[in-house]
């Protein structure tokens, strides 16, 4: 009888564990989902932020260019000028 106790009570503890055993299995898996996806958000972000900044970069060279070259444009003007004064 006893045997037959143990016998159940080691069933049931066994059938207990292998639960844990599964939803640990599901939860594991699911962690494991949710960084993927965390680090593929985290990849978007810096790649959004990085194409960003190579924007405001290219904007702010075009910009700085622009001015170069007005600046040489005024330059020649004021030579020009000062030729044709002469």
């Amino acid at each position: 009888m006893n045997n037959q106790i143990n016998q159940n009570n080691n069933q049931k503890r066994n059938e207990s564990l292998n639960r844990n055993q599964n939803q640990l299995q599901k939860q594991s898996e699911e962690n494991r989902k949710n960084q993927q996806r965390f680090d593929m958000e985290m990849a978007n972000e810096l790649g959004a932020r990085y194409n960003e900044e190579v924007e405001e970069n290219w904007f702010n060279l075009e910009d700085n260019n622009r001015q170069k070259d007005n600046d040489k444009q005024r330059q020649q003007n004021v030579r020009q000028n000062n030729t044709l004064r002469k």
